[in-house]
């Protein structure tokens, strides 16, 4: 059974990664394809709820993970990362939809963080 309000941050989530995809366009292409395919893999897994699903979501996340660390510019976006996974595995072991929520939001957060900070020339290579 689909858990509703799940479906719907892993949504808002994916809407403002595709948001912050085309104000970042020319992002490095392994950080591009984490972010879409941690879009897709969450919303269908929140949509689903499949074991197939769920398991897809995960592998994507532990993918995700290490390429998130890669693009991050300083440790305070590793201190976001690790709390945006700390979130993920507390709010499993409780049972707990809102520090799912969170763990969307901050991840989610963290992305564009990261977005943000990228140098003009990765970004958009008319900027040099």
């Amino acid at each position: 059974m689909t858990n509703t309000a799940l479906f719907f941050s892993a949504s808002a989530a994916a809407c403002l990664h595709l948001l912050g995809i085309v104000y970042a366009p020319g992002m490095p292409w392994p950080f591009l394809a984490n972010i879409l395919l941690g879009s897709a893999t969450s919303v269908a897994n929140h949509l689903l709820t499949s074991p197939r699903a769920q398991r897809l979501d995960r592998a994507a996340m532990c993918v995700g993970l290490p390429i998130t660390a890669y693009y991050a510019p300083n440790w305070q976006f590793h201190i976001s990362l690790g709390t945006a996974a700390g979130l993920y595995l507390i709010s499993k072991r409780l049972r707990s939809t809102p520090l799912h929520i969170l763990a969307h939001a901050t991840i989610t957060a963290t992305h564009l963080g990261i977005l943000a900070s990228l140098p003009a020339s990765a970004l958009a290579p008319w900027y040099e």
